[in-house]
């Protein structure tokens, strides 16, 4: 099956057009099917989706053409943490732990490191691909290494 095809069958199934089974389930054509061997089969669904990810995994177009859909944020995180690992230098940039005017500590440090919602990034976030060098109260000042827009300095907003 194609990459065309493929999104036809996903769209087929946010329309309501494919066929399910009980509960809602898909049957999924073999051709793009994994079969589930554990743990392997995590890194195996990468390696098909990220092929030799440890050669391109600088090159911007390679791997914004690609990705893994997951149904949780815990789900999407884990892949992250394993994609992440390919060489090269890791920046870690922290979220803030402090809600301003919080005079009561209502919300706790752990409470806040913990909220992941789906447009928020999570508290430790893993950079690969720019170089920190600038960190204020409410912003980091990252240059861009690698990609479409090498050499540039971009802000990455603390949320």
């Amino acid at each position: 099956m194609n990459d065309h095809e493929f999104a036809q069958f996903i769209m087929r199934i946010g329309d309501s057009v494919e066929p399910t089974k009980p509960n809602d389930m898909v049957r999924m054509p073999p051709q793009i099917a994994l079969p589930w061997e554990a743990e392997k089969s995590i890194q195996t669904l990468i390696d098909h989706i990220f092929p030799q990810l440890y050669l391109h995994g600088w090159d911007a177009p390679y791997t914004i053409e690609r990705a893994i859909i997951t149904s949780t944020n815990d789900d999407v995180q884990n892949l992250n943490d394993i994609i992440i690992n390919i060489p090269g230098d890791e920046h870690i940039l922290l979220s803030f732990d402090e809600v301003e005017e919080d005079t009561h500590n209502l919300y706790q440090h752990e409470f806040l490191n913990l909220v992941a919602q789906g447009s928020i990034p999570p508290h430790v976030l893993k950079v690969k691909k720019a170089l920190s060098i600038g960190v204020s109260k409410n912003s980091t000042k990252v240059l861009i290494k690698k990609g479409k827009i090498e050499g540039e300095d971009e802000i990455l907003p603390k949320i």
